[in-house]
């Protein structure tokens, strides 16, 4: 976290940013290790201030999120999250879209019953 509200160094796109998205564990200060949430940290918050918003729900196991950015966004947090989500519980997985500004789930995908997604590590959302 810089603290001074400035933009970080170019991103892959050559383009300064603040806000990137993420997967953890142990989410939520859980000594679990299968405490898995998404995280949305703003590196250019100012000092003292909040700089990351979290997706939790628990014995849901998210990969990392793709960001796409709404059609002529003005921020970097302007757009969705694709996250694909493993429902331990149910043994199933699902497409969860996330508001990228808040993290609100805005709509879920679910795929056939007790059907599960291979695994993702990464993954990137590119403009045609």
């Amino acid at each position: 976290n810089r603290g001074d509200g400035g933009p970080s160094p170019s991103g892959v796109d050559g383009k300064p940013y603040c806000v990137f998205y993420a997967f953890a564990c142990n989410a939520r200060n859980s000594t679990e290790l299968a405490a898995w949430a998404t995280l949305k940290v703003d590196m250019c918050a100012k000092a003292g201030t909040p700089n990351a918003k979290v997706w939790y729900e628990p014995q849901h196991y998210p990969q990392e999120p793709i960001f796409v950015p709404r059609p002529g966004a003005t921020g970097d947090d302007d757009g969705i999250l694709l996250n694909n989500v493993l429902d331990g519980a149910n043994l199933t997985t699902y497409l969860s879209i996330l508001d990228g500004k808040t993290l609100k789930e805005l709509a879920r995908l679910d795929f056939a019953d007790k059907e599960v997604l291979p695994y993702m590590q990464h993954a990137a959302f590119f403009q045609q």
